[in-house]
């Protein structure tokens, strides 16, 4: 409490008592009536009585001193700080006690009475609380008030001095805002954010994506250590506590650290994060903070990419070499075949064909699971009921795989319209029955499965986002051995196998995926070891109506063309090859080696042009463009396509219904499709439209 006359207020001076000068004379008599005038009451002016409470030193303090009455009604007298602080005159506050309670903000009024009440009370008080100065504006001051006995017994008096405390509180306003920005861009904050003490060797402070990473609670977390969080082995091979450490020494020496770091979730899962260290200032310290970003589907996107690339890659290659010893094979195939018809009973000599014709049809087999890989084989699509196609396959591999294998297979009641090649899916199927079968030494039970389901967009399929949209999926799974993570990475490499050597070329995985992606599908595959494995195939679920193979119709007795058949292959040895095996079929031919000298005898030969034989790829323009220019000449005019390999730009223009030979063909399956194309009228099971 502030003790009277004290903190700039002037006491007034004690009243004397004079005596009476016996003489009458002198300096200090006081006659009777001044004697009553001082005793008597006189009413004197609030503002003049304010001049003798306050030291004039106070004036030139910023704060506002004031003496006011009891219960804060009426201002006896302020300093010159009261303008400064309130905006009010002081003559016009103390002569109009009204303007006290005027300048209290309405809404504070209420806090300012209890505090007055409170003074009253227990004799001291203060409280922050906003004005309103006469201009409008409103400000905010900080005031203490104490209660001042009076001397002489009197009611007492209210003394207090206040502080314009407005530009302190914009400041702290602002330090709370920033404060609340800073903690929503940190609660809110993509990235995980942890903020870690060095000194004390812990973290501090975490935001919730911090928690969804972990996977823990806010306080077990905090309790955790950095080491603790880590997965044993780093990246490199380094160890955790090493790792950090280097790193958390790094950020303190040059404010900041970036590294990947291997942590464990509260599942017990590793994630792979990208951390970024800075230093904190705060209170004095220096703290880190530590902005995590989980990159752990990243990481396995980019390993899928460099797969994918790696298997794309793998089938160009094989693709170019299967294109080019198919051309090889058709070689030896044609001339076997030809050398056959002309050794007749020979039996002994036949022997040595018999394996060359043996020999050639392993190769040709190996290059089309090459082909099916590198998705550079021609198919010929149609829309089928998936579930009777695979109830017919099903027949075939419960004769093939034994009876120690339990085959469980429950057809649709519903159609399952798919487009895809039935000979291409065939081998799918059979595929992965083989592969099953192999898999279960011992026996067991392959299920295989059909349903229908609906792909929303953005879903993830083994890593890919098929288009949105209702796929059939076919499920083919066995209780076997299963594969470990190492050996999923690589499952549909081609050449790839876990078999011992011999029993086994590893093209048939690899053939299925071929296939499956050529088609337009996803396939993925979940094993365990000592669990089985699962295959899951998405094909695209199609609109159109199931198409019905039509029978082909009998052969024919040998048709000869009373024309030129024009032969076009790059390979000058099959192409001479070719030209043997028709005419010694009775066919007169014209061979040419590219489009140009092609196109040259075609015109020349025009009227009498029977047909065309041509290989889909040729250098420079492809055969198919080949076809295109003779048809405008000759409209009518029968086309076969050869083919041991298209590429993506020939296979989306060949023409509706092209009648495909694929390399390698023997003489016999030469002459069936020439003679199938000569015919006078159109072909009633003609393939439709093909594609690569």
């Amino acid at each position: 409490m502030i003790p009277p006359g004290g903190w700039g207020l002037a006491s007034a001076p004690p009243r004397q008592k004079i005596s009476r000068d016996p003489t009458g004379t002198g300096p200090n008599q006081v006659d009777d009536r001044q004697d009553e005038r001082a005793r008597t009451p006189r009413v004197s002016d609030p503002y003049l009585e304010s001049r003798t409470l306050v030291h004039p030193a106070a004036d030139a303090i910023g704060d506002a001193f004031w003496v006011a009455t009891r219960g804060w009604k009426r201002l006896i007298s302020a300093s010159a700080g009261f303008e400064r602080v309130f905006g009010l005159e002081r003559e016009e506050a103390i002569r109009d006690p009204s303007r006290l309670r005027k300048v209290v903000h309405p809404e504070d009024l209420a806090a300012v009475e209890a505090v007055i009440q409170r003074v009253e009370a227990v004799g001291a008080g203060e409280l922050e609380y906003r004005i309103v100065w006469p201009s409008g504006e409103v400000r905010w001051v900080h005031s203490r008030a104490f209660v001042q006995p009076a001397e002489d017994g009197g009611p007492h008096r209210i003394v207090g001095f206040t502080t314009d405390v407005t530009e302190r509180r914009r400041a702290e306003e602002a330090r709370r805002e920033s404060e609340a920005r800073f903690r929503s861009l940190f609660n809110h904050a993509f990235e995980a954010i942890l903020v870690f003490d060095p000194d004390a060797g812990r973290f501090i402070d975490c935001n919730p994506a911090a928690l969804r990473l972990f996977g823990m609670e806010r306080e077990a977390l905090l309790a955790a250590t950095p080491a603790g969080l880590s997965a044993k082995v780093q990246a490199g091979g380094r160890d955790a506590e090493g790792l950090l450490r280097e790193k958390v020494e790094e950020a303190l020496t040059e404010s900041s650290a970036t590294f990947d770091w291997s942590v464990i979730d509260g599942e017990g899962k590793s994630r792979e994060c990208q951390v970024r260290l800075t230093v904190l200032p705060m209170d004095g310290r220096r703290l880190l903070r530590a902005s995590m970003v989980d990159v752990t589907e990243t990481r396995q996107l980019e390993a899928q990419l460099r797969h994918a690339q790696r298997m794309e890659a793998v089938g160009r290659l094989a693709g170019g070499i299967a294109h080019d010893f198919n051309n090889v094979l058709s070689i030896i195939v044609a001339s076997a075949d030809l050398l056959r018809r002309q050794l007749g009973d020979e039996e002994a000599r036949l022997e040595h064909l018999d394996d060359i014709q043996a020999a050639a049809d392993r190769a040709a087999a190996l290059t089309r699971q090459l082909l099916a890989f590198s998705r550079k084989q021609v198919l010929a699509p149609r829309v089928v009921d998936l579930g009777t196609v695979v109830g017919q396959v099903v027949r075939l591999i419960r004769r093939l795989i034994g009876e120690d294998v339990q085959v469980e297979y429950q057809q649709p009641s519903v159609p399952m319209p798919v487009d895809v090649d039935v000979a291409q899916f065939e081998q799918v199927l059979l595929n992965l029955a083989v592969n099953a079968r192999d898999a279960m030494p011992a026996g067991g039970r392959l299920s295989i499965d059909l349903s229908t389901v609906h792909v929303e967009r953005g879903a993830r399929f083994a890593g890919e986002e098929p288009p949105e949209g209702t796929y059939v999926r076919l499920s083919v799974s066995d209780d076997g051995e299963g594969m470990d993570e190492a050996t999923l990475q690589r499952i549909f490499e081609p050449f790839f196998t876990t078999k011992d050597p011999g029993k086994g070329t590893g093209l048939g995985l690899s053939t299925v995926y071929g296939i499956v992606k050529q088609s337009g599908g996803h396939i993925r595959v979940r094993s365990r070891p000592g669990h089985g494995t699962r295959f899951e195939i998405l094909f695209p679920r199609s609109t159109r109506p199931v198409v019905q193979e039509e029978s082909r119709p009998a052969e024919t007795s040998a048709a000869v063309a009373a024309g030129w058949i024009l032969v076009v292959e790059d390979d000058a040895l099959l192409r001479q090859v070719l030209r043997r095996m028709l005419e010694a079929a009775g066919f007169r031919v014209l061979a040419a080696g590219s489009v140009r000298e092609a196109l040259a005898a075609g015109k020349a030969h025009l009227e009498d042009l029977a047909l065309l034989l041509v290989d889909v790829v040729m250098p420079g323009r492809s055969g198919v463009q080949l076809a295109a220019e003779l048809s405008r000449l000759h409209p009518d005019l029968p086309v076969v396509f050869m083919t041991g390999y298209v590429d993506g730009a020939a296979s989306g223009r060949l023409p509706e219904g092209a009648r495909l030979l694929r390399k390698p063909f023997s003489q016999q399956e030469l002459l069936r499709a020439v003679r199938r194309a000569l015919k006078p009228t159109p072909e009633p099971g003609a393939r439709p439209s093909a594609r690569v």
